[in-house]
């Protein structure tokens, strides 16, 4: 896992939402006979000023949605 600070320069975060993709498992995957091995999970930012520090899980995907002043 890596812990990060993204700064949003000119402008201050209104609202965030964040959606992960992980697994402990590197190799999981969804299948027919397991079709939500891997499932998205979504959260929401806290908000205000021009900075956001995630920390990103190991081998995971993580897109991110926010909404500037």
């Amino acid at each position: 896992a890596r812990e990060a600070e993204i700064a949003v320069r000119g402008a201050t975060l209104k609202f965030g939402r964040l959606r992960v993709l992980r697994s402990d498992d590197i190799h999981a995957r969804n299948t027919l006979d397991a079709p939500r091995a891997l499932e998205p999970l979504e959260s929401v930012l806290p908000a205000g000023g021009p900075t956001i520090v995630h920390r990103f899980p190991a081998a995971s995907v993580t897109r991110f949605q926010l909404q500037l002043n």
